[in-house]
C-alpha cells in the first residue's frame, strides 16, 4: 500500500475506533515533515462538502452545469442534413 494511503487508513482507524479510550486519546499519526495526515483529511472533507454544495462542474469552456441536462447531439443549427448528391454536405438553416 502507498505510504500516504496507509497513514490515512491508520488515522481513520484510530479516529473511528469503537473503543472510547482510543478515540479520546487524540493520538497523532506521525508522518514526514512536509505532509500532515490530519490536514490532508480535513482538506479532503472540505472538498467533498464544497462539491456537494456546488455540484458537478464541467472543465473547460462549458463552465457550471446549471441543472440543464447535457446533450450529446449538436444544436439544431449545426446538424448535418445529408448528402446533396455531389458529395457536399449542407448545414441546416
Amino acid at each position: 500500500m502507498d505510504y500516504k494511503k496507509e497513514k490515512v487508513r491508520l488515522f481513520f482507524e484510530l479516529r473511528d475506533s469503537p473503543g472510547l479510550s482510543i478515540r479520546d486519546a487524540n493520538i497523532q499519526v506521525r508522518t514526514r515533515r512536509k505532509w500532515n495526515v490530519a490536514q490532508a483529511v480535513d482538506m479532503a472533507t472540505e472538498r467533498l462538502k464544497h462539491q456537494e454544495i456546488v455540484g458537478f462542474t464541467q472543465p473547460g469552456r462549458t463552465g457550471l452545469r446549471w441543472g440543464a441536462p447535457l446533450t450529446t447531439s449538436p444544436p439544431p443549427s449545426l446538424q448535418l442534413q445529408g448528402s446533396t448528391g455531389t458529395g457536399q454536405i449542407q448545414m441546416a438553416a
